[in-house]
């Protein structure tokens, strides 16, 4: 006789059920960490564009409190705070001390 190799109905519904609980417990993870990468990136580019601001206004002798972020369309007082579109680092040379 010949035996016929293969997998049975229990055997691939069984596989098939761990496949989707290590799913249901692995994509929120993964989420979290696709999220915390995003943000991560995004402080870490301020932060660069801020070490950036005061490099230049050492450069050109300014004292360096006038370090000023603005959003880059909140610069005339619309969408204040959301910084969707980036931001805007300068220095400013007038300002006062804290």
């Amino acid at each position: 006789m010949n035996k016929l190799s293969g997998f049975t109905l229990v055997e691939m519904l069984m596989t098939v059920a761990v496949a989707a609980i290590l799913l249901v417990i692995g994509i929120p993870s993964f989420r979290y960490v696709t999220n915390s990468n995003r943000i991560a990136a995004e402080i870490n580019g301020l932060l660069g564009d801020m070490q950036f601001a005061r490099l230049r206004s050492g450069q050109r002798g300014d004292t360096g409190h006038g370090l000023r972020i603005h959003e880059l369309d909140g610069c005339d007082g619309v969408n204040v705070n959301t910084w969707q579109n980036g931001w805007i680092v300068f220095s400013d040379p007038t300002a006062t001390p804290p």
